[in-house]
């Protein structure tokens, strides 16, 4: 990923794109943090309430995960069996081949 530069794979991309969302959210909200203490509290608490439930509903009206379309799964497969070690074409051609002796 070219955003993590040279970290590699040790920092995923999503968390390098969700800082700087987060850094930009968060600088936005410092600015317009003067602006909102103006306003009197007994009409900014109505329309927080409101954009809150509003929110909430929506996100559990439009959950975007089910069972056809499950969130992220990293899974490892680990083999146990010494003899099945072998995932390699030529190890399998070498099994095919006839053994002298």
């Amino acid at each position: 990923c070219p955003l993590t530069m040279r970290s590699g794979t040790t920092v995923p991309g999503d968390v390098i794109i969700a800082l700087f969302y987060g850094l930009g959210v968060g600088f936005y909200a410092a600015l317009s943090a003067g602006l909102a203490l103006r306003l009197p509290w007994k009409h900014v608490k109505p329309v927080l309430l409101t954009t809150w439930l509003v929110g909430l509903c929506l996100a559990l009206a439009l959950f975007p995960y089910s069972h056809d379309r499950p969130k992220r799964i990293y899974m490892q497969h680990v083999a146990r069996s010494a003899a099945r070690w072998d995932f390699t074409t030529a190890a399998v051609a070498a099994a095919a081949a006839p053994r002298l002796a």
